[in-house]
């Protein structure tokens, strides 16, 4: 999609229905529209993904909650592998993001095929997030979901 402008670029954000209806996706776009004003983000221009692009090195590094979740986001957008030092950082803050920490482990891994649940885990081990990470696996998950979190997350808990 070509971007020639903020509204394009709002507009850009909401191009996936099924993305969107993750319940991980309203805290990180809520908190991308907060980074793109915090870095004063403002070149809105050129293909969705070379905005995105731009957007996520200018979100590079930074360590507030807002340029985090963005960064969530970002991999939402792209369907990018899960992991990254974003979803440790979150974790570590607040335990109870393990479960957007599932959601978004598991819709990459439907969406594309990449197997993130090695990652999961170890992020999970080692903010003691497990927990939390259960309490959202039986209110929403479907048999397939049940089972790539038995066959992929679950043996490398520790």
């Amino acid at each position: 999609m070509e971007v020639a402008n903020r509204d394009d670029f709002l507009a850009c954000l909401d191009r996936y229905p099924e993305r969107n209806e993750l319940e991980v996706f309203a805290p990180a776009k809520r908190h991308l529209l907060d980074a793109v004003a915090e870095v004063g983000f403002g070149d809105f221009r050129g293909l969705d993904y070379e905005v995105i692009g731009r957007l996520s090195e200018a979100l590079h590094g930074r360590g507030t909650e807002a340029a985090l979740w963005g960064q969530v986001f970002i991999d939402l957008w792209y369907c990018s592998n899960f992991g990254g030092p974003h979803w440790a950082e979150l974790v570590a803050r607040d335990p109870a993001n393990a479960r957007y920490a599932v959601q978004a482990a598991y819709w990459v891994f439907a969406a594309s095929g990449a197997d993130g649940g090695r990652s999961l885990a170890a992020l999970l081990n080692r903010c003691k997030g497990w927990a939390a990470a259960e309490q959202g696996i039986p209110q929403q998950a479907g048999d397939w979901q049940r089972q790539w979190w038995q066959r992929s997350v679950l043996p490398h808990r520790k």
